[in-house]
């Protein structure tokens, strides 16, 4: 498997945990705005994330995943004029920031 495979299988991973995540939160339960500062006790803030805006996230990032799977490997020889291997490789790479404190991320991966 090489680093791309390995990058794949990471963002892959990362998004069925979120997804995981935002349904166990119940709908009762999730914040009406997108995002909400919400008081803990002793005063502290957090940020709730509406699940439903996560779950559509988790698909978006999914489908550009996927995409990159069924055009890059195999390779194809065009890409079409506007997509290269290596701007692919690069939306794959930015998405993966987001989970950069992850202990599974390699330094390789950042763009």
């Amino acid at each position: 498997m090489d680093g791309m495979d390995d990058l794949v299988q990471f963002l892959r991973n990362r998004l069925d945990e979120d997804e995981a995540t935002a349904r166990r939160v119940p709908l009762s339960q999730a914040p009406v705005e997108l995002r909400a500062l919400v008081p803990r006790a002793g005063g502290d803030l957090y940020l709730a994330i509406d699940p439903a805006r996560v779950l559509r996230e988790v698909e978006a990032k999914q489908q550009i995943v996927e995409q990159y799977k069924s055009i890059c490997n195999p390779p194809h020889e065009e890409f079409g004029p506007a997509l290269s291997r290596a701007e692919l490789s690069r939306v794959l790479r930015l998405l993966a920031l987001t989970y950069a404190d992850h202990p599974d991320y390699r330094d390789d991966w950042r763009p």
